[in-house]
């Protein structure tokens, strides 16, 4: 799910901030000690590829499952917070060695993971097995949401009313396999990805907000 909306909000990146070196020491070393958890080595200007750290993640969560997840929140909302010292995008990312389409994924799994383990923590450890389940038992409708926001992005010309449409497409399936709360997490999670590299529908008040947790 997580590679589809990267995918998805990738056709529409923005550059919007200036990279200076300051900026790019600090992107170093926040970088550099957030893939060191995942047994990489930053150095500069050889940024590890995006999908084989995701991979190397995922395999964690499939063998430790939600043991090792609060390691991987913390690692996640230190990463947030050490990069929230400066203002940044995809564009900076490159000087660190990604390529375009990596540094695009590397901004919205940064917002995705801070909202996992933050606004989103709670119902996260609380229904982690029922949304994998979830996720794996409804892949071909989830792709058909993702897919419909490919071709959506690519003929529309109202970008927003297509986030939205995405937004209100996946969290029903959550919602009915784990309940209310699983539903409003998901759209938390696409939210956070959408504007991690697009925020102007945000910023414009044309983005619908999700529904709120009820604990």
């Amino acid at each position: 799910m997580l590679r589809n909306l990267l995918i998805a909000v990738s056709l529409l990146y923005v550059a919007n901030a200036q990279c200076g070196q300051n900026t790019v020491s600090i992107l170093q070393k926040c970088y550099s000690d957030f893939v060191s958890f995942y047994g990489y080595t930053y150095t500069p200007g050889n940024m590890p590829v995006y999908w084989d750290l995701h991979q190397v993640r995922t395999k964690m969560l499939r063998d430790q499952g939600l043991t090792v997840q609060p390691k991987i929140c913390d690692v996640a909302t230190a990463l947030f917070q050490c990069t929230d010292k400066v203002k940044f995008d995809a564009i900076c990312i490159q000087e660190l060695g990604a390529n375009s389409s990596d540094a695009t994924s590397w901004m919205t799994d940064r917002a995705v993971g801070n909202y996992q383990c933050t606004d989103g923590y709670k119902t996260l450890m609380a229904d982690f097995d029922c949304i994998g389940k979830a996720r794996d038992a409804n892949a071909v409708a989830l792709q058909n949401c993702t897919d419909t926001l490919d071709y959506q992005l690519t003929h529309s010309i109202n970008i927003c009313k297509d986030f939205n449409d995405f937004l209100a497409c996946q969290p029903p399936y959550y919602d009915k396999a784990c309940g209310h709360n699983a539903g409003v997490f998901m759209c938390g999670v696409n939210r956070a990805g959408i504007d991690a590299n697009l925020d102007l529908c945000d910023k414009l008040g044309l983005l619908d907000k999700c529904a709120p947790y009820k604990y």
